[in-house]
Protein backbone atom coordinates (compact mmCIF):
# COMPACT_ATOMS: atom_id res chain seq x y z
CA UNK A 1 0.00 0.00 0.00
CA UNK A 2 1.25 3.18 -1.05
CA UNK A 3 1.95 6.81 1.37
CA UNK A 4 0.86 10.04 0.74
CA UNK A 5 4.57 10.91 1.21
CA UNK A 6 5.38 8.82 -2.05
CA UNK A 7 2.87 9.73 -4.43
CA UNK A 8 4.15 12.09 -7.43
CA UNK A 9 1.88 13.71 -10.04
CA UNK A 10 1.32 10.69 -13.06
CA UNK A 11 1.12 7.99 -10.44
CA UNK A 12 -1.41 5.35 -11.75
CA UNK A 13 -2.86 2.22 -10.06
CA UNK A 14 -2.05 3.85 -6.59
CA UNK A 15 -3.60 1.61 -3.72
CA UNK A 16 -3.86 4.31 -0.50
CA UNK A 17 -5.92 4.05 3.18
CA UNK A 18 -6.43 7.77 4.22
CA UNK A 19 -8.56 9.63 6.94
CA UNK A 20 -10.96 12.21 5.70
CA UNK A 21 -10.27 15.37 7.75
CA UNK A 22 -12.12 18.01 6.27
CA UNK A 23 -15.07 18.04 3.03
CA UNK A 24 -15.21 21.34 1.66
CA UNK A 25 -18.17 23.34 0.08
CA UNK A 26 -19.41 21.62 -2.49
CA UNK A 27 -19.48 23.00 -6.01
CA UNK A 28 -21.38 22.13 -9.71
CA UNK A 29 -20.10 22.15 -12.84
CA UNK A 30 -20.51 21.18 -16.39
CA UNK A 31 -18.70 18.70 -17.82
CA UNK A 32 -20.03 17.29 -21.70
CA UNK A 33 -23.47 18.45 -20.96
CA UNK A 34 -23.35 16.92 -18.01
CA UNK A 35 -23.95 18.61 -14.63
CA UNK A 36 -21.77 16.99 -12.26
CA UNK A 37 -20.44 18.05 -8.24
CA UNK A 38 -17.27 18.29 -6.58
CA UNK A 39 -16.23 18.74 -3.24
CA UNK A 40 -12.64 18.80 -2.49
CA UNK A 41 -12.01 17.02 0.63
CA UNK A 42 -8.27 16.99 2.80
CA UNK A 43 -7.08 13.31 3.66
CA UNK A 44 -4.11 11.80 5.95
CA UNK A 45 -2.10 9.32 6.55
CA UNK A 46 0.39 8.77 8.63
CA UNK A 47 3.12 9.98 6.44
CA UNK A 48 1.25 13.90 5.16
CA UNK A 49 -1.55 15.43 4.18
CA UNK A 50 -3.44 15.93 0.10
CA UNK A 51 -6.31 17.14 -1.31
CA UNK A 52 -8.74 14.28 -2.64
CA UNK A 53 -12.02 15.26 -4.56
CA UNK A 54 -15.42 13.56 -4.25
CA UNK A 55 -17.87 13.55 -7.31
CA UNK A 56 -21.32 13.33 -7.33
CA UNK A 57 -22.90 10.20 -5.12
CA UNK A 58 -19.08 10.07 -3.27
CA UNK A 59 -19.91 13.41 -1.47
CA UNK A 60 -23.11 12.02 0.37
CA UNK A 61 -20.95 8.60 1.05
CA UNK A 62 -17.95 10.04 2.46
CA UNK A 63 -18.22 11.43 5.86
CA UNK A 64 -15.29 13.63 8.04
CA UNK A 65 -13.29 11.01 9.95
CA UNK A 66 -14.36 7.96 7.77
CA UNK A 67 -11.33 6.34 6.62
CA UNK A 68 -11.55 5.14 2.95
CA UNK A 69 -9.32 3.30 0.55
CA UNK A 70 -8.36 3.96 -2.97
CA UNK A 71 -7.96 0.91 -4.95
CA UNK A 72 -6.29 1.63 -8.80
CA UNK A 73 -6.52 5.24 -8.66
CA UNK A 74 -4.31 8.10 -9.59
CA UNK A 75 -2.17 11.11 -8.80
CA UNK A 76 -2.52 14.02 -10.32
CA UNK A 77 -2.28 18.00 -10.61
CA UNK A 78 -5.37 20.34 -10.94
CA UNK A 79 -5.08 24.01 -10.39
CA UNK A 80 -0.79 23.29 -9.08
CA UNK A 81 -1.92 21.31 -5.87
CA UNK A 82 -1.19 17.37 -6.33
CA UNK A 83 -4.40 15.28 -5.60
CA UNK A 84 -5.24 11.88 -5.15
CA UNK A 85 -8.57 10.07 -6.82
CA UNK A 86 -10.19 7.07 -7.69
CA UNK A 87 -11.20 7.88 -11.07
CA UNK A 88 -12.83 6.21 -13.74
CA UNK A 89 -11.29 3.04 -13.02
CA UNK A 90 -10.78 3.07 -9.75
CA UNK A 91 -12.94 1.88 -6.01
CA UNK A 92 -13.30 4.36 -3.51
CA UNK A 93 -14.39 2.87 -0.62
CA UNK A 94 -15.36 3.29 3.11
CA UNK A 95 -13.42 0.68 4.94
CA UNK A 96 -13.98 2.31 8.72
CA UNK A 97 -17.02 5.02 9.09
CA UNK A 98 -17.07 8.06 11.24
CA UNK A 99 -19.13 6.01 14.63
CA UNK A 100 -19.08 2.69 12.69
CA UNK A 101 -17.98 -0.78 13.80
CA UNK A 102 -14.55 -0.53 13.91
CA UNK A 103 -12.44 2.36 14.63
CA UNK A 104 -9.14 3.84 13.42
CA UNK A 105 -7.03 2.54 16.05
CA UNK A 106 -7.64 -1.31 15.63
CA UNK A 107 -7.33 -0.03 11.47
CA UNK A 108 -3.95 1.22 12.21
CA UNK A 109 -3.27 -2.05 14.33
CA UNK A 110 -3.90 -4.23 11.78
CA UNK A 111 -1.80 -2.26 9.57
CA UNK A 112 0.95 -1.75 11.78
CA UNK A 113 1.41 2.16 11.35
CA UNK A 114 1.82 4.76 13.28
CA UNK A 115 -1.09 6.80 14.84
CA UNK A 116 -0.70 10.49 15.27
CA UNK A 117 -1.81 12.06 18.39
CA UNK A 118 -4.33 14.94 18.92
CA UNK A 119 -3.23 17.80 21.49
CA UNK A 120 -6.11 17.02 23.63
CA UNK A 121 -4.90 12.98 23.82
CA UNK A 122 -1.33 14.55 25.58
CA UNK A 123 -2.34 13.78 29.08
CA UNK A 124 -3.58 10.13 27.56
CA UNK A 125 -1.60 7.02 29.52
CA UNK A 126 -1.28 5.74 25.98
CA UNK A 127 0.88 8.39 24.40
CA UNK A 128 3.44 7.56 27.22
CA UNK A 129 5.57 5.02 25.73
CA UNK A 130 6.13 1.64 27.28
CA UNK A 131 9.65 1.23 26.21
CA UNK A 132 11.31 5.06 27.25
CA UNK A 133 8.64 6.50 29.22
CA UNK A 134 8.42 9.52 27.44
CA UNK A 135 5.15 11.14 26.45
CA UNK A 136 5.26 11.52 22.52
CA UNK A 137 3.76 12.65 19.68
CA UNK A 138 3.17 9.26 18.08
CA UNK A 139 3.35 5.77 18.99
CA UNK A 140 3.52 2.75 16.86
CA UNK A 141 0.52 0.10 17.00
CA UNK A 142 0.82 -3.27 16.25
CA UNK A 143 3.03 -5.69 17.40
CA UNK A 144 5.06 -2.95 19.03
CA UNK A 145 2.08 -1.88 20.69
CA UNK A 146 2.93 1.71 22.84
CA UNK A 147 6.54 2.31 21.49
CA UNK A 148 7.46 5.96 20.57
CA UNK A 149 8.54 5.92 16.83
CA UNK A 150 12.40 6.56 17.85
CA UNK A 151 12.15 3.47 20.07
CA UNK A 152 10.65 1.27 17.69
CA UNK A 153 13.54 2.49 15.27
CA UNK A 154 15.85 1.04 17.35
CA UNK A 155 14.12 -2.43 18.17
CA UNK A 156 14.02 -2.60 14.28
CA UNK A 157 17.53 -2.21 13.39
CA UNK A 158 18.15 -4.50 16.39
CA UNK A 159 16.32 -7.61 14.69
CA UNK A 160 17.80 -6.09 11.45
CA UNK A 161 20.95 -7.10 13.31
CA UNK A 162 19.96 -10.24 14.04
CA UNK A 163 19.20 -11.94 11.06
CA UNK A 164 22.81 -11.24 9.51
Amino acid sequence: MTEIKDLKIGMKAVTISVQVLEIKETREFDYMGTKHRVATSIVEDTTGSMDMPLFDEEIERVKVGDIVKISNGYVNDFNGIKQVRAGKYGKLEVVIPVGGKGNMRSYLKEKKVEKKLKIDDKDAEENWCKKCGKLQDSVILGDYDGMCVPCWKGVQNEEKEEDY
